[in-house]
């Protein structure tokens, strides 16, 4: 009897308990690319569509959401100047990506290549396991861009 008289108290304590757990818990912030910037792709490549905006260098590029949000599973596109997919099926773009505070890490799969209507780009998927904050870097030819999105 007594053990059930102090139930009561114990889940109170746990309760409490876990609330300051809660509370002294790291928050985490994702300060994700911003969606302005000075990178302009060379032509004839048009502006980029509603909602995004263009992000790398004159020799790596690709589009990122303007709200800096990615998918779970992300088409990555990527441009290069003179890439041509009928030369290169399968370019040597390394694409990888690091959760900022779990430590995670995934790699892109192969990629391929895709005649759009400003000319080639390359595509590859990313498959990223769980929500978070994300650094996702990019390599081709010796060129690289890095940014940062927060997936849901």
């Amino acid at each position: 009897m007594l053990h059930r008289a102090l139930l009561p108290i114990a889940v109170a304590v746990a309760i409490l308990l876990g609330h300051a757990a809660i509370a002294a818990a790291p928050i985490h912030t994702c300060v994700v690319t911003p969606p302005f910037t000075t990178f302009k792709p060379p032509l004839p490549l048009q502006p980029a569509p509603s909602g995004m905006f263009w992000y790398g260098a004159p020799m790596l590029w690709t589009q990122l959401r303007a709200d800096g949000s990615a998918a779970r599973r992300d088409k990555s596109w990527w441009w290069h100047p003179g890439f041509d997919g009928r030369v290169e099926s399968h370019p040597d773009l390394q694409v990888a990506a690091i959760e900022r505070f779990s430590n995670i890490r995934i790699g892109a799969p192969r990629a391929t290549n895709a005649l759009l209507p400003d000319g080639w780009a390359m595509l590859t998927m990313l498959d990223f396991p769980m929500a978070g904050c994300w650094d996702v870097a990019a390599t081709y030819q010796g060129a690289s861009v890095i940014y940062v999105v927060t997936v849901n």
